[in-house]
């Protein structure tokens, strides 16, 4: 009976996790940088979103005397290298020492690609509103590709839905 109770006390908290708020998408960039892969790094690339507005959070204003600019990168693979990207995954999540959505490790399979974010803990979730700014977008982003026309880099670029921009700048 228990249990039971434990079980529907917690539907409505988990339905309203389904439900995360999503940024406004037109605020968000690209940058998809080539590389050559070696032994110990087997990526193709790096893609990083990032928002080109920062955001006012008064937590993270206090803590830091700067406003917050929430990003998030993914090293590109080929489809090839998906036990590897499975592995590196595993590893990611059992050694991060965050806690619950500040744990890095998102993969996505799109096309010939696998995306995989390779930071043990991410910086997405504003302190005040405890708001998760990437994920919904990039889920919303990757939602939209068309999988079966992502054969090259350049046909991911053109399906991404966010402008190219500089992070360096």
């Amino acid at each position: 009976m228990n249990r039971i109770l434990i079980v529907l006390f917690w539907l409505p908290a988990l339905a309203a996790c389904g439900q995360a708020a999503v940024d406004t998408i037109s605020l968000w960039n690209y940058q998809l940088e080539n590389r050559s892969r070696t032994e110990k790094d087997k990526s193709i690339a790096l893609i990083t979103f990032w928002r080109t507005r920062p955001i006012n959070d008064s937590v993270y204003i206090a803590r830091h005397q700067e406003s917050w600019t929430p990003q998030i990168s993914f090293s590109v693979y080929p489809l090839s290298d998906s036990v590897h990207c499975k592995e590196q995954n595993s590893r990611i999540k059992s050694s991060s020492t965050c806690l619950g959505p500040d744990i890095g490790g998102d993969m996505y399979r799109v096309g010939s690609f696998i995306l995989l974010n390779r930071e043990i803990c991410l910086s997405c979730l504003a302190y005040s509103s405890k708001q998760d700014f990437c994920r919904p977008v990039i889920n919303k982003l990757m939602s939209a590709i068309d999988n079966k026309n992502v054969k090259t880099l350049k046909d991911l670029e053109a399906q991404l839905g966010v402008k190219k921009g500089d992070r360096y700048k």
